[in-house]
């Protein structure tokens, strides 16, 4: 009984053989036949015995009363015997369909994603692997995460659209546990992505699955150095406190984003230039226009600015250096293309380049481009962080790098104690001189009380780490009602971003009208998936969101061509080229405020066709500074 299925299967047909051999040997003995004459061979009896024994409607005509009697006992035998087995063998497959329930069983796909962990976050990963897959014919995701499998399968039904091309398959199991991790099949995985959970310090776990991946007995070859024998593990950590320890460990194979740097960075970008953050949504959206590497052998020997004007639908931005790993972002013009380089571009798809063209002179309209040559000056910038939390650090720390000396920080919290102390490790900051006010953000007397006046920007920071998600999103979008109404009432110039962690609550958002939108989650989401997607994606994004180097910026349009007229992007690559800058798109002023315009945001246009544009409208630019 205790030795499984198998076992009691064959102790069954063996006592039903026995049985069976039994009885035609006593109906031959005791002449228990037909009432015929003839006697009939043991074989023909032990097949009448048998046939009773496995069906036992079996008709027992032209035989006698003993012979009927008898066949009592193997019917009643097989009626016992083939219910054991129907019953044993139902309930071996409810126990094999109830373990495929559990998530337990192996996944045998190769060339797959693995994602390990489970977070608000792994419903925009996956929409965006969707996307990113939706030209390949069967590629698959594969989620390991300590949840159980249905509830994991009913939450991605409600939340992602399911993809006719990208199967999604959700395992059950801790991804820290050697057992565990066979289970997704790591070793053939192209990518795995590792997420934090949703409560905060769990950074020394992903650090443990990291260690758990490269040092996994059944990993890949470690002494073969070839790209397709190397793991590509794309983390998250949610501070730089293990960043080094998890770079040791991972080395080559492991590409981490840390989430309160990167949503730091671009929270001051986003702060102190507004629109910024609907550009980087639109290139970090697998739906909109994303950023490609390319071989380039037609434009070997070839300058930057020659490759910048070679290819009608395409924006250059950078060179790779192949060879070295170099990523050089908005270099100088005079750059020759190497035969190992690849063009650094940003494209509609992944679709190869078509031949370049250079003879483009002819579409440049020296007429209408600027001649007075200004340029922006920085100046000391007045900047209020409204509410709190563990990113603010960060934010302050980069906001001192991006700004002049002179420039006024006021942070106003419900704890401006617990602030000043969070803040002390800093001091003294090089650029910025921080003061402190202690208020609730969501009263209107309160912030009413603020000197709103003296400040050009307004930074609304979640309460992240001592509420819920919705809670502390409540309280940002009652802040951003407030501000826009006092803003309007007080006729103030002062731009608005606000943070929000549920993307859910953008659309409740807009009604408050901010410049600017920062959704932690899913700008991390859009990270991670790019990078998952291609590795090299990470060196550019480490250059864009730097004080250092390049980066984008929205300009005036009178900085670069004359306003109120009909210009092609030629004209305007050019004259951003003039000023050491590349020109990638332009943002409309009259649409500045429509998510369906994607809040004006145009990149990549085609370079030929005019395009009207008048005062107030910016020109997106990578560019090193103002």
């Amino acid at each position: 009984m205790t030795g499984g299925l198998m076992p009691l299967i064959i102790i069954l047909i063996i006592f039903a053989l026995f049985l069976t051999i039994f009885i035609t040997i006593t109906v031959m003995v005791f002449h228990f036949e037909e009432k015929s004459s003839t006697s009939t061979s043991f074989l023909e009896n032990f097949w009448q015995v048998l046939m009773h024994v496995i069906d036992q409607g079996t008709i027992t005509d032209k035989k006698t009363w003993s012979f009927r009697l008898t066949m009592m006992i193997p019917t009643f035998v097989g009626i016992f015997t083939l219910s054991t087995l129907v019953a044993l063998i139902t309930s071996r497959i409810g126990i094999v369909l109830s373990n495929f329930r559990k998530g337990r069983s192996l996944v045998i796909e190769e060339n797959h994603i693995v994602i390990l962990g489970w977070s608000a976050k792994i419903f925009s990963v996956i929409k965006e692997l969707i996307k990113a897959n939706a030209n390949q014919v069967r590629a698959c995701v594969v989620i390991l995460a300590d949840k159980d499998q249905i509830e994991m399968e009913d939450e991605l039904k409600e939340k992602v659209k399911k993809s006719k091309n990208v199967r999604i398959i959700c395992r059950t199991g801790n991804p820290i546990d050697l057992d565990d991790l066979e289970i997704v099949n790591p070793h053939d995985a192209k990518s795995i992505i590792i997420l934090s959970p949703d409560d905060h310090n769990t950074d020394a776990q992903n650090v443990k699955c990291i260690l758990a991946i490269v040092n996994h007995p059944n990993r890949r070859n470690p002494e073969r150095r070839e790209e397709d024998h190397l793991y590509h593990i794309v983390a998250e950590l949610q501070t730089d406190n293990n960043k080094e320890v998890a770079n040791i460990i991972g080395g080559d194979e492991l590409t981490l984003i840390v989430s309160d740097e990167v949503i730091a960075r671009i929270a001051v970008q986003t702060c102190l230039q507004s629109g910024l953050s609907a550009v980087y949504n639109k290139i970090l959206d697998f739906d909109h226009t994303e950023i490609y590497f390319y071989s380039v052998p037609d434009l070997v020997g070839k300058t930057f600015k020659e490759a910048t004007f070679a290819y009608e639908n395409v924006v250059v931005l950078g060179i790779l250096r192949v060879n070295t790993g170099i990523i050089l972002l908005n270099p100088k013009q005079a750059n020759k293309i190497r035969e190992s380089d690849k063009l650094i571009c940003m494209a509609q798809d992944d679709h190869a380049l078509p031949a370049p063209n250079f003879d483009v002179q002819g579409y440049i309209q020296e007429d209408k481009i600027s001649q007075d040559g200004k340029n922006l000056v920085n100046t000391p910038r007045f900047i209020m962080i409204l509410g709190w939390n563990q990113e603010g650090f960060t934010i302050v720390k980069q906001m001192d790098s991006y700004v002049m000396k002179g420039s006024e920080l006021c942070i106003v919290s419900d704890d401006a104690d617990k602030v000043r102390a969070d803040l002390d490790i800093l001091m003294p900051l090089k650029n910025i001189t921080i003061t402190y006010q202690e208020a609730d953000i969501s009263n209107r007397k309160s912030l009413n009380n603020l000197n709103l006046i003296h400040y050009q920007h307004v930074m609304i920071l979640s309460y992240a780490n001592k509420m819920s998600i919705q809670e502390a999103d409540a309280i940002t979008l009652v802040a951003l009602m407030h501000l826009r109404e006092i803003k309007k009432n007080k006729k103030l110039d002062f731009t608005m971003i606000s943070e929000m962690l549920d993307i859910k609550n953008r659309t409740l958002a807009e009604v408050a009208k901010p410049d600017d939108f920062i959704i932690s989650d899913h700008v991390i989401s859009l990270i991670v998936s790019q990078v998952a997607e291609n590795k090299e994606l990470k060196l550019v994004f480490d250059q864009l969101f730097d004080a250092q180097g390049s980066e984008f910026y929205l300009k005036p349009l009178d900085l670069y061509v004359v306003p109120n007229q009909e210009v092609n992007f030629y004209t305007i690559t050019e004259a951003a080229l003039r000023r050491g800058e590349i020109a990638i798109g332009y943002r409309l002023k009259d649409f500045a405020e429509s998510p369906a315009h994607h809040y004006g945001v145009f990149l990549n246009p085609n370079k030929k066709e005019d395009i009207f544009l008048k005062q107030g409208d910016k020109i997106i630019v990578l560019a090193e500074d103002l």
